[in-house]
């Protein structure tokens, strides 16, 4: 099996720079039987932990892939690239940055981790930051996103775009793609928000509908999220849906992540019906998480490590032997 491991931003605070603004683009694509779920949670009041609690995966279904997102008003990209998931340290990507959103900070960063490992269906997942926002550098909120298989679902193409984009007074545009839709699609979107306040009118649309404002209500002050049914705004055999967020007034703001699940023709890449079994993953900053023991090689065949603990792959090629299986990992 092949992996490519790629990333908007870079791990570890390496060759980063700050003002590196971008509209949302494509992160993460999946082509099957399933669909998504997301939950979200404010760090408002400085609030370092918090609980995302998932009661939406259906019975039986399998998790194929878990991703956390969370915002931060940082003067450095180290400030909270390193968080607890559940229990588990978890050392985050930078998916993009803009400047500060009205904090006085040097920048407004995005971070994505891969938490597929943690994530078995419904439950109750913590969230431990080390600042959360009134004082900064402080973190605004997180997202977690589960995208999950289940054979008796129809096929579904899953596509996740993340970034960050100041917006003051100011909207931005962008074009979800990556899908071919079925001649009459069920649609699901979502749209996370960095930092709007309590009371401000900050609008949201997809495909031109209006579809919230985001005010600070949900999840919390300085954090949006919105999830909807768009079934009836997705046209016959779409291949393209446009998304646009607006700072209504005074308030500085993120178009963090958007996600859409539509049913399609494209061709699966996860199966379903073989579930989600495998002894070792990958995350995006190259660390390897595994269930027991391991064995890494290199392209030569010597032995770089063995062990159950974490080992963190560089640029090169790998394979990987875990419980009598070969995993084949293509760092770039």
């Amino acid at each position: 099996m092949l992996y490519l491991l790629t990333a908007l931003g870079t791990a570890n605070g390496e060759g980063f720079s700050f003002g590196i603004t971008t509209i949302p683009s494509l992160y993460y694509r999946e082509v099957l039987k399933g669909n998504f779920v997301g939950e979200a949670v404010s760090f408002w009041n400085n609030a370092t932990t918090q609980t995302f609690t998932v009661t939406t995966v259906p019975p039986g279904a399998t998790v194929a892939k878990a991703l956390l997102f969370w915002g931060c008003e940082c003067n450095s990209s180290s400030d909270l690239i390193n968080i607890t998931f559940n229990g588990n340290p978890i050392t985050g990507t930078v998916v993009a940055t803009t400047s500060t959103l009205c904090w006085g900070t040097s920048s407004y960063i995005n971070y994505v981790a891969d938490v597929t490992p943690y994530v078995s269906g419904n439950g109750s997942y913590t969230i431990h930051v080390p600042r959360a926002l009134s004082s900064t550098p402080g973190a605004d909120g997180a997202t977690l996103y589960i995208i999950y298989c289940d054979p008796a679902e129809t096929t579904r193409t899953i596509t996740i775009y993340a970034g960050a984009h100041f917006l003051n007074s100011s909207s931005a545009n962008w074009n979800h793609t990556g899908f071919t839709a079925t001649s009459s699609p069920l649609a699901k979107a979502s749209l996370t928000v960095g930092d709007p306040q309590d009371g401000y009118y900050n609008p949201g649309y997809f495909n031109g509908h209006y579809i919230t404002s985001f005010d600070g209500s949900v999840p919390g002050n300085h954090y949006g999220y919105w999830e909807g049914d768009v079934s009836s705004w997705v046209s016959s055999s779409a291949t393209s849906v446009s998304w646009q967020l607006s700072s209504g007034g005074a308030d500085c703001i993120s178009p963090n992540v958007s996600v859409l699940a539509v049913t399609s023709t494209d061709t699966e890449t996860f199966d379903c019906s073989a579930g989600y079994d495998d002894p070792v993953l990958i995350d995006e900053a190259g660390r390897v998480i595994a269930r027991g023991s391991y064995t890494v090689y290199d392209a030569s065949g010597r032995i770089v490590y063995s062990g159950s603990g974490e080992y963190r792959l560089g640029k090169g090629i790998y394979f990987i032997v875990a419980e009598g299986r070969v995993k084949r990992i293509v760092r770039r």
